[in-house]
């Protein structure tokens, strides 16, 4: 079972929505992949003269890994991080009620996260919220790689 630097991977979680992340069956190496790659690794070869060493070489790896079987994309996880749940259950487990529904009042109507952070910021929550999120994704991370074959190399 190829292990998989979980501090690495955890990344999947932060990239813009038009990156892409994927995951090699057969070591549990991580490659990163823009929008300007991906496009680059869709033209012939003959295109890359015009890049930069330093790009041509990701390009040239990330077109070995589109051409392989032997790689996974795990970019889609990051959608499977509600965050706006995970608010939700953050502010039930607070014990002080006038914070409980601080948080509550916050994730009701349009910026709902911008009231919601402000408010962790103003009770002094915020390290204990990101912490909590962090601990999920974890969770949610460690689920996807041993479903896929891979263990987590904490």
């Amino acid at each position: 079972m190829p292990k998989v630097k979980l501090n690495e991977f955890m990344e999947v979680f932060d990239l813009p929505a038009e990156w892409h992340l994927f995951v090699s069956k057969l070591d549990g190496r991580i490659v990163q992949a823009g929008t300007e790659d991906m496009e680059a690794a869709d033209e012939p070869e003959e295109e890359d003269a015009g890049l930069p060493q330093w790009q041509r070489d990701g390009v040239r790896q990330l077109r070995e890994v589109l051409a392989s079987d032997d790689w996974i994309d795990a970019s889609e996880l990051r959608y499977d991080l509600h965050e706006y749940r995970l608010l939700s259950d953050f502010a039930h487990l607070q014990k002080d009620e006038r914070t409980r529904e601080r948080l509550f009042d916050a994730l009701n109507g349009k910026g709902a996260f911008r009231r919601a952070k402000n408010v962790l910021h103003a009770t002094g929550l915020r390290n204990e919220w990101f912490a909590y999120r962090d601990d999920a994704a974890k969770s949610l991370a460690r689920e996807w790689l041993e479903a896929n074959g891979f263990e987590a190399d904490e």
